[in-house]
């Protein structure tokens, strides 16, 4: 387990986030009923963590997602979108809603230092 302690009543998307960035990961996968995993190393690697309930991955999904998004995974099931991270890169994201459980799969793709984001909603 990969050493960044969160209680899942208190999940913050800032903290898996950070953990991708500080870990050198390239994925996170959020799942209710599993703690949050990372690839990181050519392998997958939970997070020391209680494992998700429902409401975490809804509200983590929430934190980061657009109006837009929001709507299409409520008509859709599924949504795709990406987020800048600050100076950390990009992350692509896509959001599934089964039985109204949401999962969530991050890609954390890296930008070169002389890329500027904006948000565009």
């Amino acid at each position: 387990m990969i050493g960044v302690i969160v209680m899942a009543t208190q999940v913050f998307i800032d903290y898996m986030l950070q953990a991708v960035v500080e870990q050198g990961a390239s994925d996170l996968r959020m799942i209710a009923g599993k703690p949050p995993r990372i690839f990181v190393g050519g392998e997958w690697k939970e997070l020391q963590a209680e494992a998700l309930e429902p409401e975490d991955t809804d509200s983590m999904m929430r934190q980061i997602t657009a109006e837009r998004a929001l709507r299409e995974l409520d008509d859709e099931g599924l949504a795709v979108f990406g987020f800048a991270y600050g100076d950390n890169g990009f992350f692509m994201v896509g959001v599934a809603k089964k039985d109204g459980v949401v999962s969530l799969a991050l890609s954390r793709i890296g930008m070169p230092p002389h890329w500027t984001l904006t948000r565009a909603d």
